[in-house]
């Protein structure tokens, strides 16, 4: 486990207890607010509001928490952005079948075989006219042979190499199988939905590893995920800035009508004086 994914799991248990803290001081102040809160998370706007005064220590521990956790979440995105650098790197189809594979996730495979007529792809139907339209095919890259120039089968527990492509939306307009000079894209383990459909084929060579490499896509620019991340992170303070002015501005005003209906109210009546005696009459 390396340091990122422990700091990850540590803000979400921190952010559990958090949380738990939060409902109990609602259920404290009202158990009918608490229960609106569980079933409603919605509800805890007005939670805020309305029992501000018992509820803000464990509302801020856990914003400050759920904060430290996106923070945490970005530094593990931008490192494996980081290991998407724009220049691609050629990778031996060979050595990535055998389970070596380089830092860089961007790369380029030079001569390399297509099997285009054994493909997997997904598709989706169009309810009104019924046609069905390929939205990604997944074909089968091998390396060829330096000395005979034929492709090399895949042998028991080598990586399965993948490519993915969204150029064809029809079957019928894939190219035929062959040799091709140039593949380039990023590379990552496939899913588990991916994985068992390959596997249901490839289960006699008992396979380690489904590589998948998204055919002509580039990694996204440091300069641009740094001013995507300025942009977002500003336009979260402001969220949270106008949040917290509202709620200010919520019991200023309330507190503002307790003062106004305090000093419109009529003065207190003066203590009712005892009634006179009754004249003495002789």
């Amino acid at each position: 486990m390396d340091v990122t994914m422990f700091f990850m799991l540590l803000g979400m248990v921190a952010a559990l207890g958090a949380l738990i803290w939060f409902l109990v001081s609602v259920f404290m102040a009202d158990s009918m607010h608490g229960l609106l809160t569980v079933l409603f998370p919605i509800f805890a706007i007005y939670v805020l509001m309305e029992h501000w005064a018992k509820v803000k220590r464990p509302f801020f521990f856990m914003a400050t928490v759920f904060t430290l956790i996106i923070c945490i979440a970005s530094v593990a995105w931008y490192q494996d952005a980081d290991n998407c650098r724009a220049e691609p790197s050629e990778a031996s189809l060979t050595r990535l079948t055998q389970g070596d594979l380089p830092l860089n996730r961007n790369i380029l495979i030079t001569d390399h075989y297509r099997f285009y007529s054994e493909c997997y792809y997904d598709y989706y139907e169009d309810l009104e006219t019924g046609e069905i339209e390929v939205d990604c095919i997944y074909y089968q890259v091998l390396a060829l042979d330096e000395a005979t120039g034929e492709p090399i089968p895949s042998k028991i527990g080598d990586h399965l190499v993948f490519a993915k492509t969204d150029a064809y939306t029809d079957l019928e307009d894939l190219p035929d199988d062959g040799v091709y000079d140039s593949l380039q894209g990023i590379f990552s383990f496939s899913d588990a939905d991916t994985r068992e459909l390959v596997l249901e084929d490839f289960n006699s060579i008992h396979p380690t590893a489904v590589l998948i490499i998204d055919q002509g896509k580039w990694p996204l620019p440091r300069e641009r995920f740094i001013y995507s991340a300025v942009i977002a992170g500003c336009l979260s303070l402001l969220f949270l800035g106008l949040f917290c002015y509202s709620v200010y501005a919520y019991f200023k005003l309330k507190k503002r009508k307790e003062v106004y209906y305090k000093n419109m109210a009529p003065p207190p009546l003066p203590p009712a004086s005892p009634p006179p005696p009754p004249p003495n009459v002789e």
